[in-house]
C-alpha cells in the first residue's frame, strides 16, 4: 500500500468560541444558509443544531463546504482551507496537525509558486517548489 504526507500549507482558522464571535463572523462571512453562506446556531443535548428560535448554552455554526452541510460545535475550530473553503476541525485534530507560526513563514499561491517573507525573492526552481523548499 503506497505511503502519502500531507503537504505543508498556510491556512487560517478561528476556533469557535462566545468570545471568538465576532471574529468568526468576520472569518466565515456568517449570513444565512439560503445564500450559501454559514449560519450561526445553538447546539441541542443531542449534538445537533436546534430549531431557529430556540436557545441554549452552546453555540454552532452551520458551514455549507464541498461535501455538503457540516456543524461546527463549540470550541471546534473553522478552518479556510487552501481553495478559500470552509470546513470545521475537532480541538484534538487540530492540535495534532496544525501549529501557529505567529508571522507567515512561507505561502503557497494557487499556482503553486512559494513566496518567501516579504522582501524574499519567490521560490521558482521546479523541483525545490515540489519538495516544499
Amino acid at each position: 500500500m503506497a505511503k502519502f504526507r500531507k503537504r505543508p500549507v498556510v491556512i487560517e482558522a478561528v476556533q469557535l468560541l462566545w468570545t471568538t464571535w465576532s471574529e468568526m463572523c468576520e472569518h466565515a462571512g456568517v449570513g444565512k444558509l439560503i445564500d450559501r453562506k454559514p449560519e450561526g446556531c445553538f447546539i441541542g443535548p443531542d449534538g445537533t443544531p436546534l430549531p431557529e428560535g430556540q436557545t441554549s448554552e452552546e453555540i454552532g455554526l452551520v458551514i455549507p463546504t464541498l461535501e455538503g452541510l457540516m456543524v461546527a460545535r463549540q470550541n471546534d475550530w473553522v478552518i479556510r482551507g487552501i481553495k478559500r473553503e470552509l470546513y470545521p476541525c475537532k480541538p484534538d485534530i487540530f492540535e495534532m496537525t496544525y501549529e501557529t507560526l505567529g508571522e507567515t513563514i512561507i505561502e503557497i499561491d494557487e499556482d503553486g509558486v512559494v513566496h518567501g517573507p516579504s522582501g524574499e525573492t519567490p521560490v521558482r526552481d521546479p523541483e525545490r517548489r515540489a519538495n516544499n523548499l
